[in-house]
């Protein structure tokens, strides 16, 4: 029986649940561009499932630093040298990048929200004065 690097199982899982966070990614901008019309449930079930793979996808990262970090003190333990070591850590970074960077355009789309919300009842308000 060949023991698998529990690094490289959860590696291939958070590659994948990032693949399907690109294709929700890219469905929610096109759900947010200006002048198409979409129900606004399909818009904030989007945002809601792409929020949920993002946080997914930290847990993962978190337990993949972890573990990293326990290799790193030791890399010749678990067989690996320190350029393994530094790859695996570049992974771990290069996603958390994309994944914050996904997660500040929702923050950024989420201020938008509300100040248009804050103009549409402003101008409402105005109107009936």
């Amino acid at each position: 029986m060949s023991l698998e690097d529990p690094f490289f199982v959860v590696k291939d899982e958070v590659t994948k649940a990032l693949n399907r966070t690109r294709g929700l990614y890219q469905h929610w901008q096109h759900l947010r561009k200006e002048g198409i019309v979409f129900s606004k449930d399909e818009v904030q079930k989007t945002t809601a499932e792409l929020r949920n793979s993002i946080r997914s996808i930290e847990w993962d990262l978190e337990d993949l630093e972890d573990t990293i970090a326990i290799v790193g003190k030791n890399p010749s333990r678990f067989r690996l040298n320190s350029a393994e070591v530094v790859q695996r850590r570049f992974f771990v970074q290069q996603t958390r990048d994309e994944i914050g960077n996904i997660k500040e355009k929702l923050q950024i789309m989420r201020g938008q929200d509300f100040d248009q919300s804050a103009k549409k009842v402003i101008f409402l308000v105005t109107m009936h004065s």
